[in-house]
Parts: structure tokens; sequence; C-alpha cells
């Protein structure tokens, strides 16, 4: 008799420590769970299991590897990657926000060009239909106070621009600076926002 494999509703991968203590703390409880190619920790949401595992490295190679991992051992409805989701200064979106891609890009393929120049071919595609109705319309869900510290577990970060340790050229700096001072210098902390955003 082929005993049925456990299955999850949803998968979680994040790649820094801090990313997977950072998930692992929105759980009351979770369990371990040792698979065939990697170990998990799956705790419930809302009646939902949801499996969550870290990647050990940076980089597409790893992350290809656990996603691949996930999903033949767990099988989950939905998939996640969870994390800091660096990028570069924007008016759009700061320190705290929630970022929620609308389309998933690969720049890991390239062509190395006459003179030492390099090409990038931009791969990828848009997120899955059933997904993409949801974040076309993400404002107007009924997520409740989602934003607010208690929901969260912590207040948004606060930041003092005039003693932000800047690096990088002067264009970049002042850029920068710029942005950051739109965003925290004598404002009152507003409540983190969703955004959607191409991941890059």
């Amino acid at each position: 008799m082929v005993r049925e494999r456990f299955r999850v509703d949803v998968g979680v991968i994040t790649i820094l420590e801090a990313e997977l203590g950072a998930v692992l703390d929105q759980f009351r409880e979770c369990r371990r769970l040792v698979d065939r190619r990697r170990q998990y920790s799956v705790g419930r949401v809302h009646g939902r299991d949801v499996a969550i595992v870290r990647c050990l490295e940076q980089g597409c190679g790893e992350a290809q590897s656990v996603a691949r991992d996930l999903i033949e051992d767990l099988k989950p409805l939905s998939l996640l990657v969870v994390g800091i989701a660096g990028g570069v200064p924007s008016s759009d979106y700061t320190l705290g926000d929630v970022v929620v891609s609308s389309r998933v890009l690969d720049f890991t393929v390239e062509a190395a060009l006459d003179g030492g120049r390099r090409e990038l071919a931009s791969r990828g595609g848009p997120i899955h239909p059933d997904v993409g109705k949801i974040v076309a319309n993400l404002r107007a869900a009924a997520l409740g106070p989602w934003n607010a510290p208690e929901s969260i577990g912590g207040a948004r970060p606060a930041l003092d621009p005039t003693q932000a340790e800047l690096y990088g050229d002067s264009a970049w700096q002042k850029k920068l600076r710029t942005v950051l001072d739109a965003h925290f210098a004598g404002r009152e902390a507003r409540r983190p926002i969703k955004a959607c955003l191409q991941r890059w």
C-alpha cells in the first residue's frame, strides 16, 4: 500500500537567515518535516498548511533547486519568495513597504559582445492569471488592518536621513538622499503600503 504524500497549500522560500526568522515568527508553532530532498518548517494559517524553506546560498541556481524540490516534495498550490526585496531608490516605495510582483523577469541570460560589452536577454513572464486577479485589485482586498504594527509584529523602520551613511558616486548619493528625504525627513512614520511592482 502506497502512503499518500503530505501536501501543503502554500510554499514559502526565503534566502537570508533573518528572512527565515521573520517568517517563522508569524506562526504560533511550526513542526519540522524532513522530506526526500529538504527539511521544511510547516505551520498553519487560517486552516491552511504553509511550508517554509530557506535557500542555503543566494543566486538563481540555488533558488531554482529549492523551488523544484519544494514543488516535487509537497506540491504547494502557491509558491512565494519572501524577503527584503533589495532594490534601487524609489519615490514609490521604501523601507517597510510590501512589494508584490506583477511580472517575473530573469536577467541571468546574457551575451558577451565585442569590446567587452555584455547584452542581457530579458526573459520571464507574467504571474499566474489566478494570482494576477488578486494582485490587480490588492488595494481593495479585504485584508483588515494588515499593516498595523500589531499585525506585522513591529513598527515601521525609522530612519533619520541626515544620519544615513551613503556610498557610491556623488550622483547616486544625491538621488538616494532625495528619496530618503521624501520618505522620512520630518515626517511621521506612515504604515507600510502595498505596491505592485516587477520583480527583477
